[in-house]
């Protein structure tokens, strides 16, 4: 109910065909299916469906490799017998915002346009390789349609290009207007970089409206400035006005443990069901109950946010200029292609014109800001997902306060398609200059495997400390895994993205429509409940078997046999209780699972074909591993120890392994 496929059906009626092949963009079964349904039944000749999701993966894999000199290379490229990073140097705040762009950053969860450039390469490699005389482009995003119209043209196949692609979701209205506004290009990108600007401003004004004067909670002692996401935190705790912080309790509870007074410095994002308002009253609490805290908004100053305006608009110019004068084989060197150029025009002006280039701006002014104004900081502690504000942050720090140590604590999960977490090492090299890559003074990875991957780098300063938000899983890596008895059961953990878990929801449907040979259970993510999706996809639960589960998901993972599985941490936890986990691959989707590069550990599954088989296998008693070696896979990837010995000695100044 949700796509149309006549455009296509009437090209294809048009023209006279031997045969069909259909290179699917889309991960939805349901309209594979019915795409070739409605081809055969307007007698087309032979319809065929190639694996696309698995020929992009591959080419994912290569741009993992290549992407990261690709973006160094540029940063370095002269205009003029001067670097690209140099003239996006910010005067004033010892940062370059190429550094705060996506063409560095590379944030594969801020923009799909890497994921777009594999996409382009798969359809390029599997065009050049058949002899096709006629080529149908059917997708939404323009910058895509061009790229692919470009791939034809160099190819010389003929080609009809269709001006939308086959789904018609019913979205949001926020989601419309950003598809509208980037539709306008250049102007659009300015518009939602305005329209971000006023964002900043409306909680700078709220923040400073509803808490008490800053000075009032400024410390007087020596203290660790702790920049913390809010409101991640204990709702228990929460509700008798205690601050515990969800990612970092034993942390937490050592700082306490060693004295050390804390400063949080608070960055609100939508969690848990809080919106901003929730995060400025909890705050509001906390402050009240005796808690040094800031929220960063309320260090833009109306000036402030005129100042970020003003170098927002420079920078806009400058940009301009730099585009037209930059060498364009740079831009479009391997992995892109020259075919990419569309998608790398986008990025630019999205990086630097658009929502990207202002945000990046403001928050050199708030940290600058911050480290002004708030005496007595002699750590910095932040979580570490090498976003734009943390360059800002360091940039900050070692223009106005060099003398405190910022420690970036890597907390989570790392795959390597996460690609904002690798730079070239050629970047990654520290000069003393202002344009250099701004990191921070400690780069703290969890576990023994993400320093090994991190390294890869050259980051200064990395070392291992323990995993802090995975301890609880001390007790349960030492406890006997009871056998599963009685009927099988396959566990799908929901994505927070909400496309990936329609993709998961509708995989599993086209492969078990009903729950008969085993059990099916849902679990939603937190911000993305999974009932929206049924509802969405017309699927009557009811009818199905299918089972919506409620409580925490780590509660499931001793009864299931298998957990389905695409973005998320909790892959590495049910293989500590000896569940198989099975990842699928999506041709519309990047695949950005900590298990990811360890196949040794999951099984890959690209179509609902291939979730059948592997399922069959698994009720069979096949497994990848035995117990013991996935608990110690899952001890070298966290390192687990409740003592925290070595965040001891880092928060005691020592940062050597």
């Amino acid at each position: 109910s949700h796509f149309n496929i006549q455009p296509l059906v009437n090209v294809c009626n048009v023209l006279n065909l031997s045969e069909i092949v259909l290179f699917p963009l889309t991960s939805d079964p349901a309209v594979l299916n019915r795409t070739i349904a409605e081809l055969q039944s307007q007698r087309c000749p032979s319809v065929k469906q190639i694996n696309s999701a698995q020929a992009i993966a591959d080419q994912v894999k290569y741009l993992q490799k290549a992407i990261c000199k690709w973006s160094a290379d540029i940063g370095k490229w002269k205009v003029n017998s001067k670097a690209l990073r140099d003239w996006l140097l910010l005067s004033g705040y010892n940062v370059s915002t190429w550094w705060l762009s996506l063409l560095s950053e590379k944030n594969t969860l801020k923009t799909n346009a890497f994921f777009r450039i594999a996409q382009i390469c798969a359809v390029r490699s599997f065009l050049s390789k058949g002899e096709y005389g006629f080529c149908v482009i059917a997708v939404s995003d323009r910058n895509f349609r061009k790229a692919l119209k470009l791939v034809a043209d160099e190819l010389k196949i003929q080609k009809k290009v269709l001006s939308t692609g086959f789904l018609v979701r019913p979205e949001g209205t926020k989601t419309k207007i950003k598809a509208i506004l980037q539709s306008f290009g250049l102007f659009g990108n300015f518009l939602q970089g305005f329209f971000t600007w006023l964002h900043f401003i409306q909680r700078g004004c709220k923040v400073r409206k509803h808490l008490s004067k800053r000075s009032e909670r400024l410390p007087e002692s020596d203290s660790l400035l702790f920049v913390s996401y809010f409101p991640a935190v204990d709702k228990e705790a929460a509700h008798n006005g205690v601050f515990r912080n969800k990612y970092a309790l034993s942390l937490q509870e050592k700082l306490k443990e060693k004295h050390v007074p804390v400063v949080w410095l608070l960055m609100p994002v939508p969690f848990d069901g809080y919106d901003f308002s929730d995060a400025i009253r909890l705050a509001n609490d906390f402050a009240n109950n005796g808690e040094n805290l800031f929220i960063l908004e309320g260090f833009l100053s109306l000036r402030g946010a005129i100042k970020g305006l003003f170098l927002w608009f420079r920078q806009i110019g400058l940009s301009w200029y730099l585009f037209h004068h930059v060498n364009k084989t740079c831009l479009v060197a391997a992995p892109v292609g020259s075919e990419g150029m569309p998608i790398v025009k986008s990025l630019w002006e999205q990086s630097f014109c658009g929502s990207i280039g202002i945000g990046s701006i403001l928050y050199c002014i708030i940290f600058k800001q911050v480290f002004k104004e708030i005496k007595h900081i002699t750590n910095c502690l932040y979580y570490c997902e090498m976003h734009a504000w943390e360059k800002a942050l360091n940039g900050a720090k070692n223009h106005t306060n060099p003398e405190i140590r910022t420690i970036g604590f890597q907390h989570a999960s790392v795959s390597r398609n996460d690609l904002s977490y690798f730079y070239d090492k050629a970047d990654t090299v520290q000069t003393g200059r202002p344009s250099d890559l701004p990191l921070p003074d400690v780069l703290a990875c969890n576990g023994e495997y993400l320093y090994s991957l991190l390294s890869e780098s050259g980051y200064p300063g990395l070392t291992q400390v323990e995993s802090v938000r995975y301890l609880y899983m001390d007790k349960m890596l030492s406890s006997q895994v009871t056998p599963r008895t009685g009927r099988p059961v396959l566990l799908i953990a929901g994505a927070y993205d909400r496309n990936e878990t329609r993709a998961l929801v509708a995989l599993v449907y086209a492969a078990f429509p009903k729950a008969d040979q085993f059990d099916i259970w849902f679990k939603g993510h937190p911000s993305m409940p999974v009932e929206e999706i049924f509802e969405e996809l017309a699927i009557d639960v009811s009818k199905t078997g299918y089972a919506i589960c409620r409580d925490n998901i780590s509660e499931y993972f001793g009864q299931a046999w298998a957990m389905l599985v695409s973005t998320s941490t909790v892959s590495i936890e049910a293989l500590a209780f000896g569940c198989e986990v099975i990842i699928p691959v999506f041709p519309d989707t990047m695949l950005i699972n900590a298990l990811a590069d360890c196949e040794k550990y999951y099984h890959k599954v690209t179509c609902a074909e291939d979730l059948r088989e592997t399922m069959r296998k698994i009720m069979e008693g096949h497994s990848l591993c035995g117990i013991d070696e996935y608990r110690q896979f899952v001890k070298s990837y966290w390192n687990i120890n409740p003592s925290l010995p070595l965040w001891s000695k880092l928060l005691e100044g020592d940062s050597q392994q």
